[in-house]
């Protein structure tokens, strides 16, 4: 009896955990001017070549009018790619949560904090159901 309770609650398990998961859209450069259509409590997560060890590093824009994004994560990852970098090459990897239904105008700079203007940018429009 305790075999079949057990296998029952099991097998049950199998079938509830996955449709716990938190879905979850990954982006990178190549998505850069893109228009995303995600729904509520959906992980945006973007990543972008990044190198800090030089000063530089993606940071949320003024630019942004992001209401129904939240941050919830910024980490560096470093890239074992081989190539001659100066520094350490890698990623930066952001990740943001969509918390209210919204149209937000995502905008992340490449730049040096004591330099007034970014080298590069990442623009997205998310559209949040």
């Amino acid at each position: 009896m305790k075999k079949i309770g057990l296998t029952f609650i099991i097998v049950l398990l199998l079938f509830i955990l996955p449709a716990c998961r938190i879905p979850t859209l990954n982006l990178g450069m190549e998505d850069n001017g893109r228009d995303i259509n995600i729904e509520l409590g959906t992980n945006l997560v973007i990543t972008l070549d990044s190198n800090p060890t030089t000063g530089y590093h993606w940071v949320i824009s003024e630019n942004s009018f992001a209401p129904g994004l939240i941050l919830i994560s910024d980490q560096y990852q470093s890239a074992e790619t081989g190539q001659s970098c100066l520094g350490e090459c890698g990623l930066q990897v952001l990740t943001f949560k969509a918390e209210s239904s919204s149209v937000n105008t995502l905008v992340l700079d490449y730049l040096r904090e004591w330099e007034p203007e970014p080298i590069d940018s990442y623009q997205l429009q998310v559209y949040i159901k």
